[in-house]
């Protein structure tokens, strides 16, 4: 769980936690990690599995729920 999503929709906050994501993606995939929680951004979204921007079979799943 984090507070700013890695992904998100809304270019008003893009890439807002990108050094984050640098950071910490690899580590999450590598200990098997399904699912993302994060909030920040106020709307709901659902991404499918993705790595480094694109989907990927072993990918996290990222939930943002900002409300």
């Amino acid at each position: 769980m984090m507070h700013a999503p890695f992904y998100n929709s809304n270019s008003a906050h893009a890439l807002e936690a990108e050094l984050m994501r640098l950071a910490y993606e690899p580590l999450l995939l590598k200990y098997g990690v399904d699912v993302v929680l994060s909030g920040h951004v106020h709307a709901y979204e659902r991404s499918r599995p993705v790595f480094n921007g694109s989907l990927h079979p072993c990918g996290l799943t990222h939930l943002n729920l900002g409300d």
